[in-house]
């Protein structure tokens, strides 16, 4: 799917501002829909409790070591031209680290909010990230970011 692949810089720029206009307005928009507590829109963190925020931490260290691993093995396979394995690459391990974050932020809604529909928002945003993901990173965003895409021909 290259629909991006004879776009200038400016129809990749326009479509990377849907994509994240997206993911920005989801929560406040569908969470008024449903009835959830308001956030304001912010790139900070929510933590429900401080066990949250000990597990969010130790989850992002663990996502930092195996990133450092997953580079550490692949850099010589790279250079000994054995190809790429699926399982050193760093997405899949980023979106299993980012379900598992989310799954634990969704329980920790649903057991210790006082509005209890806050966790099926939380949920309904992974869903949200890892469809877009599982659409968008395999395409190499729509063959926007395909080898030789912004090379002279």
């Amino acid at each position: 799917m290259n629909f991006l692949s004879g776009a200038g810089g400016f129809g990749i720029f326009l479509t990377l501002l849907v994509v994240f206009g997206v993911l920005l307005l989801f929560r406040p928009v569908v969470g008024r829909m449903m009835g959830v507590d308001p956030q304001k829109i912010s790139l900070k963190r929510h933590y429900i409790n401080e066990t949250h925020k000990k597990i969010e931490w130790v989850l992002f260290g663990a996502l930092i070591t195996v990133i450092i691993t997953v580079f550490i093995i692949q850099v010589p396979l790279i250079f000994n031209d054995e190809g790429l394995k699926w399982y050193l690459d760093p997405m899949p391990w980023i979106l299993v680290l980012l379900v598992i974050s989310e799954s634990i932020k969704a329980y920790l809604e649903w057991k210790h909010e006082e509005n209890r529909r806050n966790y099926k928002l939380t949920l309904l945003g992974t869903g949200l990230v890892i469809l877009l993901a599982v659409i968008i990173i395999p395409t190499g965003f729509f063959g926007a970011f395909e080898p030789g895409f912004l090379k002279p021909s």
